[in-house]
């Protein structure tokens, strides 16, 4: 809670300062921290952590990044492009789709709901430090069994976290080559273009706690 609300001051104060066009600007980011002392895992927004968990061999406790309002705009973007595929006219194929995707357009409304939604209560609201106060419920906070561990972070660039940097990138390349416009295996709000080397931007760090 305070690490949450220090940030959020933090934040708020830059932005006072921050100008782009005449307007302020509006800036918002995820976070997940491992505290050592505490021995706890903290989370806010679409972050991803895993842990190993003792006892359970090859088992992982773990936190997961997806976030159910933006789950929601990329399943309905997975229904439009499965119709125009199923259409069988030819008139789209998948490079076309993915470096020209029509249903932007059609979720566009579903993106600015899903925006509006940061640090509102219910079932699609989500925590982000974005300088407004952050629900204790958007709070996660998870405690490491005692011993030593190891725990992987995580952006919502990647489809899963695993416990190596490497895994993690082979499960991104994996999902890519099987599912490029991102409506079956992984519905998400836009396609994987040609030239990009994700969907989206991706950040992974692994910490070990003692």
């Amino acid at each position: 809670r305070e690490a949450t609300d220090h940030l959020s001051a933090s934040l708020t104060s830059a932005l006072r300062h921050a100008v782009s066009g005449g307007e302020r600007l509006q800036v918002g980011f995820a976070l997940a921290a491992v505290s050592s002392a505490r021995r706890e895992v903290w989370q806010v927004g679409p972050v991803g952590a895993l842990w190993d968990e003792p006892g359970l061999e090859g088992a992982q406790g773990g936190l997961s990044a997806a976030l159910p309002s933006l789950t929601a705009a990329g399943q309905a973007r997975a229904l439009v492009i499965q119709a125009l595929l199923a259409q069988g006219s030819g008139q789209f194929t998948q490079r076309q789709l993915q470096a020209s995707d029509p249903a932007q357009a059609i979720i566009a409304p579903l993106l600015v709901a899903h925006a509006s939604l940061a640090n509102s209560a219910g079932p699609f609201g989500y925590g982000l430090i974005n300088g407004d106060p952050v629900p204790d419920e958007h709070l996660r906070v998870h405690c490491l069994p005692p011993g030593p561990h190891e725990v992987s972070l995580a952006t919502a660039g990647y489809p899963a976290v695993m416990n190596t940097l490497a895994a993690t990138e082979r499960r991104l390349q994996e999902l890519l080559r099987a599912d490029p416009l991102l409506i079956t295996r992984f519905p998400y709000v836009r396609p994987h273009r040609p030239d990009h080397e994700g969907y989206a931007d991706r950040a992974y760090a692994r910490v070990r706690v003692w």
